[in-house]
C-alpha cells in the first residue's frame, strides 16, 4: 500500500466520528497560539517535543535549517492572529556539508541580486551541527526576525536549541517581542 493510499484510509476511520467539529478550528479570544518554526528532519517529532501544541492552536512551519527564510509563511500565518514564534534549530543535522554549498549556490544562481537569498546563503556553513554555530544560527533567526517590518509589532519571538543526541530542549533566546 502506497503512503497516499494509507494516509487515505487513516483520514477516513479519524472522520467517521468526526461529526460537527469544524467550529473548532477557529481560535477563540484570548486563547494562545503561535508559530514552531524548525527544520524538516525527521528526528524531530514536533508531535512529542510540543505536546500541547495542536495543529489546531499552533501552526508548525518545517523547513531546511528551521530558518527564517520561511517568512512568507510566516506572514500568512500571522493573518489569523499566531501570535508568538519560537525558532527551533537542532544538532546532528544530517545534510553533507557538500550539498549544502550546492544547494546555496543553485539558490544564489536562481535569485541573482535577491537580499534576502544573498544574507540567507553565506560561504560558512549554516547548517554545521556544532552545538556553538547552531546557538549563533537561532540567535541570528530570531534577530532577522524581531527586526522584520513583515512580522506584526508585539509578536513575541523565541529561540531554542533542540539536541538530537539528548532529545532536550535549551532556550537560547528568551521571549521577547518585535519591536
Amino acid at each position: 500500500m502506497s503512503a497516499h493510499t494509507h494516509f487515505l484510509a487513516e483520514n477516513a476511520t479519524y472522520t467517521e466520528d468526526f461529526g460537527d467539529k469544524g467550529g473548532l478550528l477557529c481560535f477563540p479570544p484570548g486563547q494562545r497560539s503561535g508559530i514552531i518554526l524548525t527544520c524538516m528532519d525527521e528526528r524531530i517529532n514536533t508531535a512529542l517535543l510540543f505536546p500541547e501544541a495542536t495543529a489546531w492552536k499552533w501552526h508548525f512551519i518545517r523547513n531546511a535549517g528551521g530558518s527564517a527564510d520561511a517568512l512568507p509563511s510566516i506572514f500568512l500565518s500571522q493573518s489569523i492572529r499566531l501570535g508568538e514564534i519560537i525558532v527551533v534549530h537542532h544538532t546532528g543535522c544530517g545534510a553533507p556539508p557538500d550539498r549544502v554549498g550546492g544547494v546555496h549556490r543553485q539558490l544564489q544562481g536562481s535569485f541573482p541580486g535577491d537580499e534576502i537569498v544573498a544574507n540567507m546563503v553565506d560561504e560558512d556553513d549554516p547548517l554545521d551541527s556544532s552545538i556553538a554555530l547552531v546557538r549563533q544560527t537561532v540567535l541570528a533567526d530570531v534577530k532577522f526576525l524581531r527586526e522584520s517590518r513583515h512580522i506584526k509589532e508585539g509578536t513575541i519571538v523565541t529561540g531554542c536549541l533542540y539536541n538530537v543526541k539528548t532529545q532536550k530542549l535549551e532556550n537560547v533566546v528568551p521571549p521577547g517581542p518585535r519591536a
